[in-house]
């Protein structure tokens, strides 16, 4: 074969391959077909939903904590008296009950009242625990107790420093079947978490 006859024909090839790829380059720069499929969006992310308080258990165990708190300053600003009676039995619920008398009866022992009160506001139920006697609705408030203080009979302050404000507090409430009533089963105060 004459060398000068391959060299013709491989630029014939080269020229018909830049060819053919200019011609398909221009044909790809066209507008594409319509597809036929409806379009896709990607929906935004969801937040993490917990529940709310939406249903008559969850009202029921809002209120009761609502009352809780309604009383305890009651019972602080009468001077812890009648704690006992009007807060603890009504209330309390297993060992939360042995707690608040822990908490409530030296102050009656040594005459302190209290000044001021304990607010709520923020209401959400983050958990709800079936039983078939004693349901739970585990809540979380915005505790406000900035204006709250136990005064002892001399004026001094019987609490330490620190301990009031803004915090964010975590209460069981369970449906006691058997009493029929809504008792407070635990609440604490997380000065970690302020709000």
């Amino acid at each position: 074969m004459n060398p000068r006859r391959t060299l013709t024909i491989t630029t014939a090839l080269v020229v018909a391959l830049v060819a053919v790829s200019a011609v398909t380059g221009c044909a790809n720069k066209t507008d594409p077909e319509p597809s036929t499929n409806p379009p896709t969006t990607t929906a935004a992310p969801q937040e993490e939903r917990t529940p709310n308080p939406q249903s008559a258990d969850d009202q029921a165990a809002i209120q009761t904590y609502k009352d809780f708190i309604a009383t305890y300053n009651k019972v602080g600003q009468d001077g812890y008296a009648n704690f006992r009676d009007d807060l603890a039995r009504p209330y309390a619920y297993d060992e939360y009950f042995i707690e608040l008398v822990d908490e409530l009866a030296p102050r009656a022992a040594a005459g302190a009242h209290q000044t001021g009160e304990i607010t709520l506001s923020d209401f959400r139920v983050v958990e709800r625990t079936p039983h078939p006697v004693i349901p739970a609705t585990v809540l979380e408030a915005c505790e406000d107790s900035t204006g709250f203080d136990v005064v002892m009979p001399d004026g001094t302050s019987r609490l330490k420093a620190g301990t009031t404000g803004r915090f964010v507090a975590t209460t069981t409430v369970v449906n006691h079947q058997r009493l029929n009533k809504w008792l407070i089963s635990m609440s604490t105060v997380d000065r970690g978490r302020p709000c």
